[in-house]
């Protein structure tokens, strides 16, 4: 098992990920008519807007893990809504829906993601998703400080992320990192940590 840098040629296998892992960390793809929906609003473009804060988990050849960021939340949503959602809306305009998930997403890609007032001391952002073969096994430890200490490497300030309301292996898991609620959402909560500058990350 290897964690590395993101590639392009990893899109499909991370797109599998990303629908395994859908509904809370559970299999999603009896919920997807469109198979790469998911991936294509929180996976692929973040490797397509800067790989460097993409991570992939590699076991025998395969990816079955990620985690996706960027340092610089406002400069990315501006990409985002300017370039990622006009592609995505011409993609699946009129497209067929098989759940209320779906739906979410699909709506989701119809309206310009706003910048929100936690962006100034959490300006970097992330996503992680691992097979469920993955867990349990300090993996996504590994891969989140990876992230982590490459952000402060960089000179970010601060992380946050958000995770659904239901997901509390996730919640857990978070506040274990030293993450902890700076915003509450109908959804679920966004979750932030302050990086120590240059300094390597306590994941313990």
């Amino acid at each position: 098992m290897i964690i590395r840098e993101c590639r392009i040629d990893d899109i499909k296998e991370l797109s599998n990920v990303a629908l395994s892992t859908a509904m809370a960390g559970k299999d999603g793809n009896s919920y997807f008519y469109n198979k790469d929906l998911i991936s294509q609003y929180y996976c692929e473009p973040y490797i397509r807007f800067d790989a460097q804060y993409c991570f992939a988990v590699e076991e025998d050849n395969v990816c079955c893990g990620y985690t996706v960021g960027v340092i610089d939340s406002i400069e990315f949503f501006k990409w985002f809504n300017a370039v990622w959602l006009v592609k995505l809306r011409a993609q699946y305009k009129n497209c067929k829906s098989i759940s209320e998930e779906e739906d979410r997403i699909l709506n989701l890609i119809k309206e310009d993601v706003e910048p929100s007032d936690y962006f100034e001391q959490y300006p970097a952002h992330l996503h992680i998703n691992l097979l469920d073969t993955m867990q349990g096994k300090s993996i996504g430890t590994r891969l989140i400080s990876t992230l982590l200490q490459k952000l402060a490497d960089d000179n970010i300030k601060g992380v946050h992320l958000g995770v659904q309301i239901d997901n509390n292996k996730a919640i857990g898991f978070y506040k274990h990192l030293g993450f902890k609620v700076i915003e509450e959402k109908p959804w679920g909560y966004v979750m932030g940590k302050a990086l120590s500058i240059g300094k390597a990350q306590n994941s313990n």
